[in-house]
C-alpha cells in the first residue's frame, strides 16, 4: 500500500536564482517557501508590515518585531528627559510644561515609539483646553498613515538640500497635495538616508525578511515534529515466516507501544534524527545574527542566551545597545528643545502663564541608566566638581535619573532646614549659657553675703 498519494515535484533553475518549491506529499499543500525573495522592498509597504507585525496581524514575524520594538523604545526614551536651565524661574516653566503634556511620561513614550515604527514624527503645538484656570498650550502628534489609520503626508522643504528647513507639511489625498496650515509644528526625521526627507525607513523595515525566515524555521520545526518526530518500534527477525507470524500477530491483537512483547525478535524503539532541527537551529541564529547588528539589540536578548560567552558581561551587553540608539536619542533632544521653545514662544505671544520673555539658555539631554557607567561618571564628575572643573547644574544633569530642577530644590530645602536647625541650636545654647551664667551669679552674691 503506498503511503503517499501525492508525487513529490521540485523545480530548480541554475545560476543562482534557485526557486524550490517543495509540496507536502500527505496533503499536498506548502509546508514552506523559499523565503529568498524580499516582499516588503520601499518604505511604503515596510511600514505597512511594520505595524501589522506589531500588533499582530500578520502571518509571520509578530512576536520578534513587536519585543525590538519595544527594547528599542526603552532605551532610546532611557530614563526620560532631562533640562537643565539657568534661570530657576525658565527650569520651573519647562518642568512643568513637560508635566502638563506627561513628556516625562507615557507620551514620551509613545513619541519614541511611533518613532521606531514609521522613521519620522510630526509633532504639533496648539492652545488646547484649560489648565489651572489659563489657556494649556498642548502637545499631540500626527501619525503617518499604516494602512490603517493616521495621515499621509509629506514634507515640503525651502531647500531641498537641507532636511531641517522644512515649510510646509502637504496631505498627499488621491494624488493631490494640499497644505495641512500648521502653525506651530516640529518633524522629527528619525529613519532614512540623505537622498529623500520623506523616506523615511527604519532598521525594523530593513529586518523584516529575516523576522520572517525566522518565524518560518521555527514553523518548520513545529510541522517536521507533527509529522515525522514519532518515536517508533522495530523488530529484526531472522526469517520471512517469524515476520509474517509477527505481523498477524501485531494486527490481531492492535498492538501498541506500552503492551508487553514477547518473542524471539530483537525490538528497538527508533527515533528520528535530529538533522532538521539543526539546519532549522542555524537558519535561527544566522537570521538572529543579522536583526541583532542591524537593529542593535543584542542576540542574548531576543532569547539566545547560550550564545553569551564567558567574556560577555552585562555592561558589554549595554553598551552594544546605548551604542545603537545615540543617534536617536541625540535626535530626539534637539527636537525637545525646539518644541520647548515653540511652547514658550506660544505662551509669551498670548500671554498664558507668567513667562514673560522666550528663554533659549537651557541644555536637553535624554540620559540612559548603565551602573557601572554611571558609577565612574561619579568618580570622574566627583574629582572633576571638586577641582571645580564643573558646576553643580553639570554635575547634576550628567547623573541618569536625577531632575536638576527638583533635586536643586530639594537641596535648597535641605539648605535651609539646615540652617533653620542650626539657628534654633544655637539659640539654645546661648539661653543655657545665660541661665547657667545667672545660676553662677547668684550663687557667688549669696556667698558673698555670707562672708560679710
Amino acid at each position: 500500500m503506498a503511503i503517499f498519494k501525492r508525487k513529490k515535484k521540485i523545480q530548480a533553475t541554475e545560476a543562482g536564482n534557485q526557486q524550490v518549491t517543495l509540496e507536502s506529499l500527505l496533503f499536498g499543500t506548502i509546508l514552506t517557501g523559499a523565503g529568498t525573495e524580499r516582499t516588503f522592498r520601499n518604505y511604503s509597504a515596510q511600514l505597512v508590515e511594520t505595524y501589522r507585525k506589531y500588533e499582530g496581524r500578520a502571518q509571520l514575524g509578530n512576536p520578534q518585531t513587536r519585543a525590538l520594538i519595544d527594547i528599542r523604545t526603552a532605551f532610546i526614551a532611557g530614563e526620560g528627559i532631562s533640562v537643565q536651565a539657568r534661570n530657576p524661574d525658565t527650569a520651573k516653566w519647562i518642568n512643568r510644561f513637560l508635566n502638563d503634556n506627561k513628556l516625562k511620561g507615557s507620551k514620551w513614550i509613545n513619541l519614541v515609539k511611533g518613532g521606531e515604527l514609521s522613521g519620522k514624527q510630526l509633532i504639533v503645538l496648539d492652545i488646547i483646553g484649560r489648565l489651572n484656570n489659563d489657556p494649556k498650550v498642548t502637545v499631540f502628534r500626527i501619525p503617518f498613515f499604516n494602512g490603517k489609520t493616521g495621515i499621509n503626508f509629506e514634507i515640503d522643504l525651502l531647500n531641498r538640500f537641507d532636511f531641517d528647513t522644512v515649510r510646509d507639511v502637504l496631505r498627499v489625498s488621491e494624488g493631490n497635495k494640499l497644505s495641512m496650515n500648521l502653525s506651530n509644528f516640529k518633524f522629527v526625521r528619525l529613519g532614512g538616508s540623505d537622498a529623500d526627507v520623506n523616506e523615511t525607513t527604519t532598521r525594523i523595515g530593513l529586518v523584516l525578511h529575516e523576522l520572517e525566515s525566522y518565524d518560518r524555521a521555527l514553523n518548520g520545526m513545529r510541522q517536521n515534529n507533527h509529522l515525522f518526530n514519532k518515536i517508533f518500534p522495530t523488530f529484526l527477525t531472522k526469517s520471512k515466516t517469524e515476520t509474517n507470524e509477527l505481523s498477524s500477530w501485531i494486527d490481531r491483537l492492535k498492538w501498541k507501544i506500552g503492551t508487553v512483547f514477547i518473542g524471539t525478535a530483537d525490538m528497538q524503539f527508533k527515533a528520528p534524527p535530529m538533522t532538521t532541527h539543526e539546519n532549522y537551529k542555524s537558519e535561527m541564529l544566522a537570521v538572529s545574527k543579522v536583526i541583532s547588528a542591524t537593529t542593535g539589540v543584542p542576540i542574548h536578548w531576543t532569547g539566545w542566551v547560550d550564545e553569551m560567552s564567558n567574556r560577555s558581561t552585562a555592561e558589554e551587553l549595554y553598551e552594544v545597545i546605548n551604542n545603537a540608539t545615540t543617534m536617536e536619542r541625540l535626535i530626539w533632544s534637539e527636537a525637545i528643545k525646539d518644541i520647548i521653545l515653540m511652547a514658550m514662544q506660544l505662551s509669551v505671544d498670548n500671554g498664558i502663564g507668567d513667562l514673560r520673555v522666550v528663554d533659549e539658555d537651557f541644555d536637553v539631554k535624554i540620559p540612559v541608566v548603565n551602573f557601572s557607567k554611571m558609577l565612574n561618571y561619579v568618580k570622574a564628575l566627583s574629582l572633576a566638581f571638586g577641582d571645580e572643573v564643573i558646576s553643580r547644574k553639570d554635575y547634576q544633569n550628567a547623573l541618569p535619573g536625577i531632575d536638576p530642577y527638583e533635586t536643586q530644590k530639594n537641596i535648597e530645602q535641605e539648605q535651609k532646614e539646615k540652617v533653620e536647625m542650626f539657628t534654633a541650636e544655637v539659640e539654645d545654647e546661648d539661653e543655657e549659657n545665660s541661665e547657667h551664667e545667672d545660676d553662677e551669679g547668684s550663687e557667688h552674691n549669696t556667698s558673698h553675703k555670707k562672708n560679710e
